[in-house]
This record gives C-alpha cells, structure tokens and sequence, in this order.
C-alpha cells in the first residue's frame, strides 16, 4: 500500500478530472479546494451533459446540499454512468435527517449508484442507518449511537467505506474501524469544509482508482476533515430493484478461501459461474431462458427479500403476482403455453396467514394454477416459482444471424423510472407476444438484466454482434435512457427476419458483442450482476 505522500504526489502528476454535481453555496470553495490539491474540477448537473461529462472523468462526487428534483435526476444518471464505468463516487448527504426529502433523495442514490465512499457528518450518517439523530438545517446537533459504531453500520448496511467526520473522524469498511483526531473547532465556523472534505475524497479516490482500483481502506488525512479511500471490489454493474439495500457480508470461512486465492461469486459473475459449471459436465443446456424437457418447457426463478425487492415498495398480493409474471416471462420468451406453477415459500414464523394468503392471490392473478410446491421457515421471505408450458418451437438464444432485425415487444425503462418513483411496479406479461413471434425469431429472451446486459447474451450464445439504435428504442412513460441498464422490463428481445411490427431497434452484424448508440455516438449501459 503505499504512502498518502506517495498517492498525493501521484495526484500532482496525474491531474484526474473530478466530476462534481455539488451545491451552489459551496460550488466555488470545492472547486478551488479541487485546484488546490492538484486534480481537475468539473462542475457539470445538467441533466443532458452528465453521462458525457462522466465518461471522461476519474471519479465522481455527488453532494445533495442544494437539491432539486432535476439535480437528483442528474445525479442518479451520472451514478448510473459512472458505475458502468466503475470509477470511483463519493456521495455527501448534507442535511439528511432535516427533511424527509433530504432522507429520501439520499436512500435513492445509495440504491441506485454504486457508491464508493459515503462520507457526511453524524447526525447525517446515523439517520441513514435508522439510529437516533438530531440535524438541523444541514448541521449535526448530535446522535444516539457512537461515531464509529454508526459508521461500521453504514458500510456493512450499504457495502461502502463509511467517514463518519467531526471533531474526531471515524472510517469503516464494515470490519475495522480508523479513527483521526486531528480536528479543529474553526471547521464548525466555516461553510462548505465537509463539502471539501467530500471533494477531496473524490480526487484521491480518482488517482488511487487509476493505480489500483482502490484496493485497500484508508484513510487520506486532509487538514480540513478526513477523505476516505474505499476497499475495492471487483467492477460490476449493479442496477435492478434494490441491487444495492443489502449487501451480504462474507463468512470467515469464506474468507478464507478467499485469501488462498480461489475465485469468489462476485468476481465471476452468474455467467461466469453457468460456464464453469457447463465446463466441468456438471449442468447441461443451461444457456437458454428454460429447459426442454420430454415435450415440456420448465423455468425457474427466486425473488429474494432485501436482495430483489421490499415490502414498503411492494405488497403482498403484488409479491404473488410479480414472481409469477417474471417465470412466465421466461416461458414467453420460448414461446410456450404455460400449464401450471410450483410454489416455495420461505418465511418467518411471525408472518400472517392473510398475507401469505394475500400472496398466493397475487400468484393466481395471471390465470395459470398453483399445482404444488413447498413452505419452510426462514430468516427473511424467499419465493421460489418454477413454471411449467409446452412449445411448438422454441426458439433459444444462439440461432441470431447477421442480417437479423433485432425488435422489442414494447417500451423500456418503466421498471427504472418506477424504482426511481419509490415504488415496484407489476411485469408485463406477453405471452401472446412470445409465442407469436416464436413462429419467426431466430433467437428470443426475456430483458430482466437491461437492454445492453441481456443483448450481450444472446450475441455471446449465436455467435455474432448485435448493434442496438437507442434513439429507436420505445422509452415507458417517464423512463431515461439509463433506465434501460435496471433491468426488470420482462418484454421480449427477438432476432428475427419478420418484425412483425414490433418496434426495430437495432440489427444482428458480423463480429461479437454489443455496440449501442445514440445518434451515431457510442454509449454504455449498466446492467444486473447478480453476485454483487
């Protein structure tokens, strides 16, 4: 690891550009202080510029000090960009706990964005974490739990490096916790010294993201509050319902194998993991959206409680009605009747039957019977479906061929623009859909990990490139064009000669992988990991 000398000279030569969206009270204070240091300030929130202006910048910092629902917005597509670019983002949640929209602004990012470094005072990071909290205006007047106990919380809570500062900063990456005592009463008198502080953070955490990708926590110790670098994980791109409200911590036997070496979940990814399975002989024909089996069609999909969704954003009958849909989605996407579901419910003994009962009303909804299943006790509520149909044909996902068009059956981003709205909306089911186009497609799927994500699934199994025309792609109601890496949109992305008008988006091409523009320039989209 080296020095916070040797990283600060290593700053000096490199001069990152620091991508700020900041409050106006402080704007000119972070960015002199940005000068001062020896990086390169940007101060960009215009909705229209800040995916640009991300795609050139070595780390990002976002400051909710002077909000408005435009610079939230602005904020959350920049996060989006910035975590497909897996550059480093510090986030300053200035005057949580004063309003209730303060609070709620800042929750949306931490679930949204993939945040590096969550750096704010106590009473700011303590009512992130739900501990006891005074904050007035944006200043901390004090909280009921321990600077470092709040600040090992908040990076197990939301997997960051927390910097809880004050007259003694604490930072934690979930395990240890660093205390520096080296503050000083004048910083309480003078506006915008932790919005620096936070600026700071950014230009270190650039330089040590170029070098290493920030392996490693540390504190880099600053004269006015401390900067906080963050321990690195493997780049990712998460994106869909809740990718972010809870993090599991590993094991100590996990940890482990880690330090011997061994390759963890978060690093190969599910795709990665489904291959080395398939290498090895020990699953087979897993590459498509269900198995075939004896004339039958059989999928199979879990939603995890804290992991794919909440219940203040979804209720119970709601609940039912999504783990159905997102399992005939799948058997959509080969075109299939379905014919019955198998059921698994895992829940506390505390639940209430007229939920669970409010549950299985919801299952029922789309029209297809409940044939079986089973229940047990666990910590959280886990739904596990397996759905069951039959096919003429089903397409796949490796039959797409140069010259294919590349059609939707319907607008994209209403999963993004709903989550971004506090609130879960139901899937679309499109079973019709699937299996009118299943008569034509060369290859079909079902879009739950993004636009870009699931288009490089089926560009990887046929063999070929897919080019993707985002000005051509139907946006739902409210959604931005980073709503389609979140994922969870269930309509249907087909290969095929005939669109059948359905909407055009894009064309099957010699090569490999995915290329997506927007108005002739090159874009990236984020998309689900399921591991991360």
């Amino acid at each position: 690891m080296s020095s916070a000398g040797a990283t600060l000279r290593a700053l000096r030569e490199q001069k990152p550009l620091v991508h700020q969206i900041t409050n106006y009270v402080v704007m000119n204070e972070t960015a002199n202080a940005t000068l001062a240091l020896g990086a390169l300030p940007v101060m960009a929130h215009a909705g229209e510029e800040v995916e640009e202006m991300v795609r050139i910048a070595s780390a990002l910092v976002l400051n909710i000090g002077t909000l408005s629902e435009h610079w939230v917005e602005a904020m959350l597509v920049a996060g989006g960009a910035a975590t497909a670019r897996q550059i480093p983002v510090v986030l300053d949640p200035v005057g949580v706990g004063a309003t209730a929209y303060r609070t709620v602004a800042a929750h949306r990012i931490l679930e949204l964005v993939d945040v590096t470094v969550l750096r704010g005072n106590l009473g700011e990071i303590a009512t992130l974490v739900g501990a006891q909290a005074e904050v007035r205006g944006v200043e901390s007047i004090g909280a009921g739990a321990a600077a470092a106990d709040v600040a090992r919380e908040a990076a197990r809570r939301f997997g960051v490096v927390a910097s809880v500062t004050g007259p003694v900063d604490h930072v934690s990456d979930g395990e240890r916790v660093l205390a520096v005592s080296n503050g000083d009463p004048l910083l309480a008198t003078v506006t915008g010294t932790g919005c620096m502080s936070s600026a700071l953070t950014g230009c270190f955490l650039a330089v040590r993201a170029a070098r290493s990708r920030g392996r490693g926590a540390r504190c880099i110790r600053c004269r006015c509050r401390g900067c906080s670098a963050r321990r690195g994980r493997p780049g990712h791109v998460p994106c869909a319902a809740l990718r972010c409200a809870l993090r599991a911590r590993p094991g100590l036997t996990r940890q482990a194998r880690a330090d011997r070496g061994a390759v963890r979940l978060d690093e190969a990814g599910e795709f990665g993991l489904l291959a080395e399975l398939e290498r090895r002989g020990l699953a087979y024909g897993i590459e498509h959206d269900a198995a075939q089996i004896d004339g039958l069609v059989v999928t199979q999909d879990a939603l995890i409680e804290s992991v794919h969704f909440r219940f203040d954003l979804v209720s119970w009958r709601d609940l039912g009605f999504r783990a159905a849909a997102v399992n005939l989605s799948d058997l959509a996407a080969c075109g299939a009747e379905p014919i019955a579901l198998l059921v698994t419910l895992g829940a506390p003994g505390e639940t209430e039957v007229d939920d669970v009962l409010e549950l299985y009303a919801g299952l029922n909804e789309p029209g297809v019977p409940v044939r079986g299943g089973d229940t047990t006790r666990a910590q959280s509520v886990l739904l596990s479906v397996t759905a069951i149909g039959r096919a003429e044909r089903v397409p796949g996902r490796a039959g797409a061929k140069p010259g294919d068009l590349l059609v939707v059956t319907g607008p994209l981003g209403a999963a993004g623009a709903a989550f971004r709205a506090g609130r879960l909306d139901r899937p679309p089911l499109r079973l019709d859909e699937g299996r009118r186009l299943a008569r034509v497609a060369s290859a079909m799927l079902d879009i739950s990990d993004g636009l870009a994500a699931d288009a490089a699934h089926l560009a990887s199994r046929s063999g070929c490139r897919v080019a993707i025309e985002l000005e051509r792609v139907p946006l739902a109601e409210g959604a931005l064009v980073g709503d389609l890496g979140f994922g969870e949109d269930y309509e249907l992305l087909a290969a095929t000669q005939d669109a059948l008008g359905f909407d055009m988006i894009g064309r099957c091409e010699e090569g490999s992988g995915v290329v997506v523009t927007l108005h002739g320039e090159r874009v990236e989209l984020a998309g689900w990991e399921h591991f991360v």
